[in-house]
């Protein structure tokens, strides 16, 4: 007979084995689980990034602000969710797919890509008028000048001290500027009118201050939009992602505000002494951006008058103050009463492109390119036409990789501005 605790030791032995067991055999079924989620999610991966791909080429199936579902393949298994929306004056694009519990997305921030011939220093369109240099005035780059050409003139105390006129090849320009894109005028109008980005929009009614708050939304979800019929004041906030601040009346941005990737619409905006952010502005009448204000890529600045504008709307960057993106003023030439201008004053520097279907006046830098009708120049004691005073605009100090937003709707494809997720 077997002693019992033999029989005990027996089942203890047994009970072990019977857990190494289930749990060999659990550690295969999680291994396997495991191996087929992240295949799926490899695949999941794949499918997303093609899809991406899809939309950054120059592709007729999704239009702007809209969505689509494709099957990628054909197979009734490889569903990629397609979106294209307006996000200022950039393009957001989304690709997103889900099987089960499992998905993945990529958000893309997506700009203009440059033509070769798009790479110039200055657009200045040709009315019969010379461009005349002074003081010292720097032009590197290819030159679109009008077909008087380029002289040198005395301004403000000041001959033109360089030793080349222009540090480049010449071309003669067209008596208009190339076609502004209106797919961007026609959003930013729309959205100033109707107060909000979309119809899908979660749209909150808020006073005279936006303070005092963290907020971050993900352009997965529903843009959130504040919204204020009068006077507004954004000081002491974190505002991040898929965040619109649209007001009828004057926008002030704090330097106490931290704005990123956040678009904003008004009447005038006026961004205080020493802010700092990445921020999309537009306005109907002006943008007053005060010294020392560092505006970081992608920012872009944009001016839209409307018939309840000012004769003039302009766009002013004061002693160093920094831009690095896009800026913009345009006035449709069936307002005929309207006049639109930039003013890069002394001190300030751009950095990307500027256009102005008015006028553009230059004392600061630009490290990109100019693109304009006219040039003007105010000095104590008179105005100019077409002069520039200590002006640089080298386009060799933008990056090569620098990708601006698509001003006069250039074909090709799409180039990725920021990932957003």
């Amino acid at each position: 007979m077997l002693k019992a605790g033999s029989l005990f030791y027996a089942v203890i032995i047994s009970l072990i084995m019977s857990l190494i067991s289930g749990s060999l055999i659990l550690s295969s079924y999680l291994s396997g689980f495991q191996t087929d989620q992240f295949f799926i999610q490899q695949r999941l991966t794949r499918n997303a990034y093609s899809g991406l791909n899809l939309l950054r080429s120059d592709q007729k199936l999704i239009g702007l602000n809209s969505k689509i579902s494709v099957d990628l393949f054909l197979e009734g298994s490889d569903s990629v969710e397609m979106t294209r929306k307006i996000w200022g004056a950039y393009e957001i694009l989304i690709s997103r797919t889900k099987f089960k519990n499992i998905q993945a997305s990529f958000i893309a921030l997506s700009g203009s890509s440059y033509l070769k011939e798009d790479n110039f220093s200055i657009y200045l369109a040709d009315d019969n008028k010379p461009l005349a240099l002074s003081g010292n005035t720097i032009i590197k780059g290819l030159a679109y000048l009008p077909g008087a050409g380029v002289t040198t003139a005395y301004v403000d105390g000041k001959n033109y001290s360089g030793s080349v006129l222009i540090d480049g090849t010449v071309k003669k320009s067209q008596n208009k500027l190339p076609e502004f894109n209106k797919d961007i005028t026609g959003s930013i109008k729309t959205i100033l009118s109707a107060g909000k980005l979309s119809v899908d929009d979660s749209v909150i009614a808020i006073g005279n201050t936006l303070e005092n708050d963290s907020i971050y939304v993900s352009h997965l979800q529903r843009s959130l939009v504040f919204r204020n019929s009068s006077a507004l004041r954004i000081s002491d906030i974190i505002c991040s992602g898929n965040i619109g601040i649209v007001s009828s009346g004057l926008i002030t941005i704090s330097s106490s505000a931290e704005l990123n990737d956040v678009v904003v619409y008004a009447r005038k905006v006026i961004v205080e002494e020493g802010f700092k952010g990445s921020i999309q502005v537009f306005a109907s009448d002006s943008i007053i951006i005060q010294k020392n204000v560092n505006l970081n890529y992608p920012s872009v600045l944009g001016l839209i008058p409307n018939s309840r504008s000012p004769d003039f709307a302009g766009i002013v960057l004061n002693e160093n103050d920094t831009l690095s993106g896009s800026a913009f003023a345009w006035r449709d030439e069936r307002e005929k009463t309207k006049k639109v201008g930039i003013v890069i004053n002394a001190g300030a520097t751009v950095t990307g492109e500027v256009f102005s279907s008015g006028t553009a006046e230059v004392r600061g830098t630009i490290n990109g390119s100019l693109m304009c009708n006219k040039i003007t120049l105010q000095t104590s004691s008179s105005a100019y036409e077409n002069h520039l005073l200590d002006a640089r605009i080298i386009v060799a100090a933008r990056s090569p990789f620098f990708t601006g937003i698509n001003l006069v709707k250039r074909p090709g494809s799409k180039k990725t501005v920021k990932w957003l997720n």
